[in-house]
């Protein structure tokens, strides 16, 4: 009898910590789900229910439900997911519109509960009246600059009044269609009505559905939709910024930084003490760009606050420069010279202060011992840090004597200072010619720039073939816009006032220039 019991109560103990597993063996599944039936049925007309089912072919889940795309949508629809059956739930038959025909569009939100296999590209369509909508529009979606495909890009199409421009803000019932671009940037619309006259392409990161600064759109604006079938390609921009000071702040002692939204130009600039009683002397950069740099050339222990007066664009603007506020790590560099830059006729010096005067007579060039002849020396307010000696010789050992007081800073002098350095040859340099093909009268500005360096060669007006020689060799981009503001600069485009950017093509990415080469690159201007 104890050997019974024993033998009993050791079995329920074996079977009790027994692991379950399921059957080993055979294939892993890799077949999506598929959907079995449909009620009511697929592109069904006279749709008279809230509610649709799918029954599918095993267990499912909708992995991101809000992803789901109705077209046009369907405010408060739910849908429930029960073992291999999804549910869509419409708040009421009300809810739909009597005559439009609408397109559930499941994305790759279908996917298997096991192995995670996915359904891709279903679509449910269904229509109250008697028919089902025969229009449709293909395209594809690319960033206006790179001309890369851009994915997860919203497009809609919308009915709107554009008497005033497009305010950036969409109106869901004023969404005619919806859909979204898949990896390679491809996107259809099929089934839909013409009641639309407004494609909007929003890559909308916060799903806000408002085209927000920082983020790229595009748009067609049509008054006569095309009745067929209609296939479109859509390049992503940023909206037009204002142009306006963005930020500024002081980097060391007697030097500040400005910076702005867009490039422009610094115009009558002065500075006044706080009370606007006493003006000093400041010099910043000259140039186009968006960001400048400006020194105080006096000086100014005792004064803490000044007032920085200037003009940009079309606008006059005064701030307040305190010197005790130091935000930037830019620490005092005591060792003048920045950088010496040796080119074929010419040596460029560059200081780490913006120069006030030269004295040519206390600067003195040698080239083999003897004093050279004929030799420039300029700078300009362009670059006040720049200096520039020129009508030089190719390929010669040169001895620059910057004697003390030879170059006035702001603040100080040059003390006694000796450059010995090389001027180049041609054959240092690249030679890229560049010819156009179906030249333009409009204005073209071509740029070359130098990925590292970040230096550009740019050139304006271009219609006819060009040759650029003396190219530092380098890694460089070679593009081109058409100017036509002639404001010297490429204008992206402006939503509210239905503007697109102005033209801009890259013509060669990544293009490796080397010294001693000459490289030859068509350029097909597109008007």
């Amino acid at each position: 009898m104890k050997n019974f019991l024993f033998i009993f109560l050791t079995a329920i103990i074996l079977s009790n910590c027994a692991v379950q597993r399921s059957p080993e063996g055979g294939p892993k599944d890799t077949e999506p789900p598929k959907v079995i039936k449909c009620i009511p049925e697929n592109r069904a007309t006279n749709f008279s229910s809230t509610t649709i089912k799918l029954i599918m072919s095993e267990k499912i889940e909708i992995a991101n439900p809000n992803d789901v795309i109705i077209s046009p949508p369907v405010q408060n629809t739910k849908f429930l997911v029960k073992n291999d059956k999804i549910l869509i739930k419409f708040p009421s038959l009300d809810s739909l519109n009597e005559i439009q025909t609408y397109t559930i569009n499941f994305l790759n939100n279908i996917k298997d509960i096991n192995e995670g296999n996915t359904l891709s590209g279903f679509k449910y369509v269904f229509s109250k009246s008697q028919n089902i909508d025969s229009n449709k529009i293909e395209g594809t979606v690319y960033d206006y600059i790179e001309k890369v495909p851009l994915e997860n890009v919203y497009i809609y199409l919308l009915k709107e009044n554009l008497s005033d421009g497009f305010n950036g803000k969409i109106k869901k019932e004023n969404i005619v269609g919806l859909t979204v671009s898949e990896k390679n940037g491809k996107f259809n619309l099929y089934n839909i009505s013409n009641d639309y006259n407004f494609i909007l392409a929003l890559d909308d990161k916060n799903k806000n559905q408002i085209v927000d600064n920082d983020e790229r759109f595009d748009f067609v604006s049509s008054d006569k939709p095309n009745n067929h079938s209609e296939y479109i390609e859509l390049n992503l921009f940023r909206n037009q910024e204002e142009i306006r000071l963005n930020d500024y702040y002081v980097k060391t002692k007697n030097k500040f930084y400005l910076k702005f939204t867009s490039p422009v130009i610094l115009r009558n600039y002065k500075i006044f003490d706080s009370l606007f009683t006493r003006e000093f002397q400041v010099i910043c950069d000259n140039k186009l760009s968006d960001s400048f740099n400006c020194w105080i050339c006096e000086q100014i222990d005792r004064l803490n606050k000044l007032n920085f007066v200037f003009e940009y664009d079309t606008k006059k603007d005064t701030i307040i420069i305190d010197q005790r506020k130091i935000r930037s790590k830019e620490s005092i560099n005591k060792k003048l010279i920045s950088e010496i830059k040796p080119l074929i006729n010419e040596i460029e010096i560059y200081f780490t202060k913006p120069i006030k005067e030269i004295s040519d007579s206390l600067i003195k060039i040698n080239a083999a011992g003897k004093i050279a002849e004929e030799y420039k020396i300029n700078f300009t307010n362009t670059d006040p840090e720049k200096l520039t000696i020129s009508n030089l010789n190719n390929g010669t050992e040169y001895k620059i004597v910057l004697e003390k007081n030879s170059i006035i800073f702001c603040e100080d002098a040059i003390e006694s200072t000796n450059v010995d350095i090389k001027t180049k040859n041609s054959e240092d340099f690249g030679l890229l010619k560049l010819l156009l093909q179906n030249p333009t009268n409009k204005n073209v500005i071509l740029e070359i720039k130098n990925k590292q360096t970040k230096e550009k060669i740019k050139l304006t007006n271009v219609s006819i073939d060009i040759t650029i020689s003396n190219i530092n060799p380098g890694t460089y981009d070679i593009f081109y816009f058409i100017d036509e503001n002639r404001n010297g600069k490429w204008d992206t485009g402006d939503l509210k006032s239905l503007k697109k950017p102005e033209l801009f093509k890259i013509v060669k990415k990544d293009f490796n220039i080397k010294e001693n080469w000459e490289y030859i690159e068509e350029i097909n201007i597109t008007n």
